[in-house]
């Protein structure tokens, strides 16, 4: 891999509705492990850590499964733990690229 010298923007392919506009957003990767995110066309970037953002998606893939365990629960009548289990095979898909 490649050390990140200077900051690489790529704008994505879906659209976001802003101020009766479809604009499209735009993602910088800056040097000191910053992600930065904006509208095109507009000045206003938002900064976060790669660290943070990793612990969001950590966190959001955990909520997921624990949303998923207790619906299983709910519908096949299982304890949490096993429904956990299952709910973690079911998710693990989602992890792979």
């Amino acid at each position: 891999m490649t050390d990140l010298r200077k900051t690489v923007r790529r704008v994505t392919v879906g659209k976001r509705r802003d101020r009766s506009k479809s604009r499209a957003l735009v993602i910088s990767l800056e040097p000191g492990d910053i992600v930065g995110i904006r509208m095109q066309g507009t000045r206003q970037t938002y900064r976060r850590g790669i660290e943070a953002i990793y612990e969001d998606a950590i966190r959001y893939h955990l909520a997921r499964i624990e949303k998923r365990a207790r619906q299983i629960t709910k519908s096949e009548g299982l304890k949490i733990r096993s429904a956990t289990v299952k709910a973690r095979k079911e998710l693990a898909q989602d992890l792979k690229p």
